[in-house]
């Protein structure tokens, strides 16, 4: 119900909105008026809705679902293979959680915006504490910065908490690269900004 009754209309807004080159700021048909790209939960500038709003609402949701899905799996595998895993298991790995029951029940929803970067979190962690150089840790601040315009607060949290203890856990080898850590997720809510500066003056 809250994906006919919330999600779906923010779509066809948004993409009525891009289409007549304006950019969603405001959205005048809930109440006397909303503010939406402030609206978190919309995830306006989350990339599979920035990129795919000018598609025709069921396609860019199908492909979108997709791409979603597709994620998920693929940095699951690189995650496994990175861990050692051989290349059934890996693949296995991947289809078990694309397929797993939350990104199943909440595709349609922004929760699965979040935890469909969290296997890319955790490759772009061991990958950065592994090497160690400067820009290994970009891709960690791309994950943060994804996560965070996700659009669902409590399930950026729940991956960002268990992409800091998993941070924790190989810090113990390399104690010293937890700064670098530190650094990218800064960097990750920087490049969140956009979204987080207007929700947090909004709530």
């Amino acid at each position: 119900s809250d994906q006919l009754l919330c999600f779906w209309p923010w779509r066809l807004f948004l993409h009525k909105e891009i289409l007549t080159g304006r950019f969603p700021t405001w959205n005048p048909f809930i109440a006397a008026g909303v503010p939406f790209a402030a609206c978190v939960q919309a995830a306006v500038f989350f990339p599979t809705e920035l990129l795919l709003s000018w598609l025709p609402p069921v396609a860019w949701s199908l492909l979108s679902a997709f791409l979603k899905r597709f994620a998920a799996g693929l940095f699951a595998s690189l995650h496994a293979r990175r861990l050692g895993a051989t290349r059934a298991g890996a693949a296995l790995s991947g289809v078990s959680f694309a397929l797993c029951g939350f990104m199943v029940s909440w595709l349609g929803h922004p929760h699965a915006n979040a935890a469909c970067l969290l296997p890319l979190l955790f490759w772009s962690l061991g990958r950065a504490f592994e090497q160690g150089r400067p820009r290994s840790w970009v891709p960690v601040a791309l994950a943060v910065g994804g996560i965070l315009l996700g659009g669902h607060p409590p399930t950026a949290l729940h991956v960002l908490a268990a992409g800091a203890a998993y941070a924790v856990f190989l810090a113990w080898r390399r104690p010293r690269r937890l700064a670098g850590a530190g650094l990218a997720a800064l960097a990750g809510a920087c490049l969140a900004a956009p979204v987080l500066l207007p929700y947090f003056e909004y709530l």
